[in-house]
């Protein structure tokens, strides 16, 4: 199944100066939509990511009606209609979720799913003069999740990170550097 990105215009990433435009910002990646090569690609690698971030249980027990999480990925990017940049800012945030948990954290098989949306919600609501709301992204789960454990999930996550939302152009020249090999496969990176 081809997942179809978004329409995405110009989004300034904090710390570009606003007076540049999309045709000359200097940031290590112009986020556009022209620049996505495999969207499925894409999706997979965060899907990848959040898995990483802290080791769960593998056996799904509690809630059988949960997809994979790759297809849950890729199903609210498109029903949230997520931008590059704000899956961008996701993955930084569940990278700094990672460097924050304890070696011997542990969660159950949905908690990957949760740490996706919290992410989510957390990105859109740094980066989007209309964020995300937490009521929306329930109704958007198809009941996977209530509204109640929207909020918890959000709560915790940021809880965890410390409140440390703020992602300029060098932390995304950082990651963007790390996981150089993996994102070329689904993205057009200049100079690389």
């Amino acid at each position: 199944m081809a997942v179809s990105v978004p329409e995405y215009t110009y989004h300034p990433l904090p710390g570009i100066r606003p007076s540049h435009n999309a045709a000359d910002v200097k940031s290590p990646l112009k986020l556009s939509k022209s620049l996505l090569k495999d969207p499925d690609a894409l999706m997979n690698f965060a899907a990848y990511r959040v898995d990483a971030a802290l080791q769960c249980e593998k056996v799904n027990t509690t809630r059988p009606d949960l997809p994979s999480l790759a297809g849950f990925v890729k199903l609210m990017t498109i029903r949230t209609k997520l931008s590059l940049p704000t899956i961008m800012v996701t993955l930084i945030y569940v990278e700094r979720l990672h460097k924050s948990l304890p070696p011997s954290a542990r969660g159950d098989f949905e908690t990957p799913y949760k740490i996706f949306l919290a992410a989510v919600l957390a990105a859109s609501k740094f980066l989007d003069d209309r964020p995300i709301e937490n009521c929306k992204m329930a109704s958007l789960c198809d009941g996977y999740f209530t509204l109640y454990e929207i909020n918890e999930m959000e709560r915790c996550f940021l809880s965890i990170l410390n409140y440390h939302l703020y992602v300029d152009s060098e932390d995304l020249r950082g990651f963007l550097n790390e996981h150089r090999c993996q994102l070329k496969a689904g993205l057009y990176l200049e100079g690389w």
